[in-house]
């Protein structure tokens, strides 16, 4: 598992250089708006983008789903062969802001095998 708390959510977008998610539904946030389709976020876009409820359709329950979104695209993101081979670089910035139970050879050791088989996880 991993956890983070948001500040450790933002750095992590920042880190990244922003995700991309596939919105399907339109809705302002803020001083964001989030058009239907594939969207671009930084990590204060995406951080408007998983706490907004009330101007969703199916309220809490489509939260919910757009933090999965958000999640997903940080996954695949990460598995990236350009994130991975930069794996070192995200986790020296972000090893204090993660809680997680895996020891940092086998975070290293799953990032190696990334690369060295050269597709997606």
């Amino acid at each position: 598992y991993a956890r983070i708390n948001f500040t450790s959510f933002l750095k992590l977008i920042d880190q990244l250089g922003g995700v991309t998610v596939h919105n399907d539904q339109a809705f302002t946030q803020g001083k964001f708006d989030f058009p239907v389709g594939d969207i671009q976020m930084n990590s204060e876009q995406a951080l408007g983008f998983v706490r907004e409820r009330y101007n969703l359709d199916g309220g809490d329950n489509d939260r919910g789903k757009n933090q999965e979104k958000v999640i997903s695209a940080i996954l695949n993101k990460l598995a990236s062969l350009k994130s991975v081979s930069n794996f070192t670089s995200v986790v020296n910035n972000l090893q204090d802001s993660v809680q997680t139970n895996m020891s940092l050879n086998t975070i290293n050791d799953l990032a190696n095998t990334q690369l060295d088989s050269g597709s997606k996880f």
